[in-house]
């Protein structure tokens, strides 16, 4: 996008990062749950948590980087696009 100067499909690609917050929260409520039957298994599980914590930590990085390019191209500001005032 940065190169070719298209930024069409931004908004595309931020709006999914809600579905990878969510997948997020989901995964650590399965592995907390997991854990509690499995304790044997939580050194495990923990380190599980943790990818899954980076993987988000990617997608808000990924949406920075978005933002970043969309103003440099279009002068147009995306920061927290689709995001109502009470979330």
């Amino acid at each position: 996008a940065f190169e070719t100067e298209q930024t069409k499909v931004s908004e595309r690609i931020i709006s999914r990062d809600d579905k990878v917050d969510e997948i997020y929260h989901h995964v650590f409520t399965i592995l907390g749950d997991y854990i509690k039957v499995h304790p044997e298994m939580a050194v495990c599980l923990l380190k599980i948590m943790l990818i899954v914590r980076k993987l988000e930590r990617i997608g808000d990085h990924n949406n920075n980087i978005i933002e970043e390019i969309v103003f440099f191209v279009e002068a147009r500001v995306l920061k927290h696009f689709g995001k109502t005032e009470e979330q």
